[in-house]
């Protein structure tokens, strides 16, 4: 009896300095670790290998608890067996209750504190850091971000509002509509979108916003029709073609522009400015909707030079689209921004002869002038040669 019980807490105890040894132990060292293969200085003691491993991964303090709890344990068995007056049950039953006592949570729960009682320093600050003044800390710290956050959202949106109201002060700039009781407020917007586009792509080219709107009027006698009057500045386009082909005013508007970027009327051009004008007014839309829509389709089959036949009741309108065409294949040259900008300079520039008496060899001359010859480009001689297979004039 004594002596199974007595292996028992020999066994106990020695099973406990291990589980105690192998949590309070310090790590084993990796061999692979760069910090463990170390060459030792002259003062540390190399007696052991710091690559291997040592038996018994154990602490010394492990060692003396298991050791403590052995020799603790076997008094109690020698003390408990040498008691005469007890009987073999009750013997057996005080050493069960010591056993328990082992076991039991207060015991572990004192085992704990002695292997993490070098961390219970580190512990109890990092609790203080968390305390009640510390969460408030931080909640107000979350209240003041989540409140300057909000703040910066609406200052965004009150920044997009400004900016929105601008673009729309803009458009309604652009275009000052006659009264007509045709003229609804979705058609009247719509054109307003479309020329407001439309200016914003002539400014990259070069040319300037309108100081004054530009009048429109609603041609009720006329539903198809579409026109300038450059003498009152004056855009004008019927009901009809204003609900199917809303793009129709960019042509009329592009004549506007192009007047005041040569700082000219309408009646102050000759035959052939006006004939370039109407030109350039299907080039620009044409460019603007990258190909697409009527215009380019009518640039793209444009005659050449010689084989315009005029209208009589669309005078220029021929003509112009025959110049038109040579603009637009000037794109496969300079490329759309290239050939943009050589045709605004040309148009705007105050050369002699100027667009009262200016021919088409005249104007062949400033596109030609207007091209950049940096770097031995041959952009030159393969416009001219554009110009010179439709059969345009040109210059000497």
């Amino acid at each position: 009896m004594s002596r199974q019980a007595l292996s028992l807490v020999f066994v106990f105890g020695i099973g406990l300095a291990f589980l105690v040894g192998a949590i309070s132990a310090p790590p084993l060292v990796d061999s692979s670790d760069p910090a463990s293969t170390a060459t030792p200085s002259a003062n540390e003691d190399t007696t052991d290998n710091p690559g291997s491993v040592p038996l018994l991964p154990l602490s010394s303090s492990a060692w003396i608890f298991g050791v403590l709890t052995f020799l603790f344990g076997a008094f109690i068995v020698l003390a408990v067996t040498s008691v005469e007056s007890l009987t073999s049950k009750e013997k057996l039953d005080t050493l069960q209750s010591y056993l328990q006592t082992l076991v039991s949570w207060p015991f572990m729960l004192l085992i704990i504190l002695i292997l993490i009682h070098e961390k219970l320093p580190t512990m109890v600050e990092n609790i203080s850091k968390i305390g009640p003044e510390g969460v408030e800390f931080r909640v107000a710290q979350l209240e003041e971000n989540q409140k300057a956050l909000q703040q910066g959202q609406e200052e965004v949106a009150a920044t997009q509002q400004v900016i929105k109201q601008d673009v729309q002060q803009i458009q309604q700039d652009l275009l000052q509509f006659g009264e007509s009781p045709l003229l609804t407020p979705e058609l009247q917007a719509q054109l307003n979108q479309q020329v407001a586009d439309f200016d914003v792509y002539l400014e990259t080219v070069g040319f300037t916003s309108p100081t004054q709107p530009v009048q429109v009027e609603i041609d009720e006698t006329c539903p198809q029709c579409v026109w300038y009057d450059g003498s009152r500045s004056v855009i004008g386009i019927g009901i009809s073609r204003a609900r199917q082909d809303p793009e129709a005013i960019l042509r009329e508007y592009a004549r506007d522009r192009l007047l005041a970027a040569a700082h000219t009327t309408l009646g102050e051009l000759n035959a052939t400015g006006r004939i370039i004008e109407s030109g350039l007014s299907y080039y620009y839309p044409a460019s603007y909707n990258q190909g697409r829509g009527y215009f380019a389709r009518n640039l793209e089959s444009a005659p050449s030079f010689d084989e315009v036949t005029p209208e009589p009741n669309l005078p220029y309108i021929a003509e112009s689209i025959a110049w038109g065409g040579a603009f637009w294949e000037m794109r496969s040259v300079l490329g759309p921004e290239g050939a943009d900008h050589v045709l605004l300079s040309a148009w705007s520039a105050s050369d002699e002869p100027g667009l009262d008496t200016i021919t088409p060899a005249d104007f062949v001359a400033r596109i030609l002038n207007a091209i950049p010859t940096d770097d031995g480009s041959t952009d030159r001689d393969q416009v001219r040669a554009i110009f010179e297979g439709r059969n345009f004039p040109m210059p000497d």
